[in-house]
């Protein structure tokens, strides 16, 4: 596996994913700062043009991605 997806399947595997309804504003802000780094890892892959590879591996351990297919498809 290409070392940028195995960073990003790693960065996956540790964001807090729920960190948004937590009441502590340090969650938050960890949170914050976690998904700035997801999103840069976003942009390397797509210009590495791993789009589908990032998708794959995003859909795997983002606990809502089953519920965005279901909206994608109407």
């Amino acid at each position: 596996m290409n070392e940028l997806l195995k960073e990003y399947e790693n960065w996956c595997k540790g964001h807090d994913w729920y960190y948004n309804y937590s009441d502590d504003h340090r969650f938050w802000i960890a949170g914050e700062k976690s998904v700035k780094v997801g999103i840069e890892l976003e942009k390397k892959l797509h210009n590495a043009g791993l789009e589908k590879e990032r998708v794959a591996i995003w859909a795997q351990y983002c606990p809502w991605a089953g519920e965005q297919k279901v909206a994608d498809n109407g």
